[in-house]
C-alpha cells in the first residue's frame, strides 16, 4: 500500500533524547498509529546552508532525534504540520536550543508481514 514516508531530525542533547523521543513519538502515535525515533550523532558544517565545492566552516556535532514516520498520502499536509508542532512542543518543554527542523520526504510502499508463520 502506498506511504508517504517522513525522515525528520531534530537535535536535541544525550540527556534529552530519550524525554524528546517520548514526546514526539506519543503524539505522533496518537495521529498516525505508530512512528520509530532512533538516536543519531550529527555533523553539521557551519556554513552548511550554502551549496559550495568544500565547506570551511566548523564543524558541529550533535546528538539527533531522527523521527521515523509513515502516513496514507491523504495525511501528508497534516502530518508534516504535526511533525512541526511536535517538535517545537519538545524544544518549549524541555529547553532545546535547536532552532530547525530537516524533514525529508518520499513515496514509498508499506508491507506488513506476520513473521511468526514462518
Amino acid at each position: 500500500m502506498e506511504r508517504i514516508t517522513f525522515t525528520a531530525y531534530l537535535a536535541c542533547t544525550d540527556n534529552t533524547y530519550v524525554q524528546t523521543a517520548d514526546l514526539i513519538g506519543h503524539i505522533l502515535s496518537q495521529h498516525f498509529g505508530g512512528a520509530t525515533i532512533s538516536k543519531q550523532r550529527g555533523y553539521w558544517s557551519d556554513d552548511g546552508q550554502e551549496y559550495l565545492h568544500l565547506y570551511v566552516g566548523d564543524i558541529n556535532i550533535e546528538t539527533v532525534a531522527a523521527i521515523h514516520l509513515q502516513v496514507l498520502p491523504e495525511f501528508e499536509e497534516s502530518a508534516v504540520t504535526l511533525l512541526r508542532q511536535a517538535s517545537k512542543m519538545a524544544v518549549n518543554e524541555l529547553g532545546l536550543t535547536t532552532k530547525n527542523l530537516h524533514i525529508e520526504r518520499h513515496r514509498s510502499q508499506a508491507m506488513h508481514t506476520d513473521i511468526s508463520i514462518f
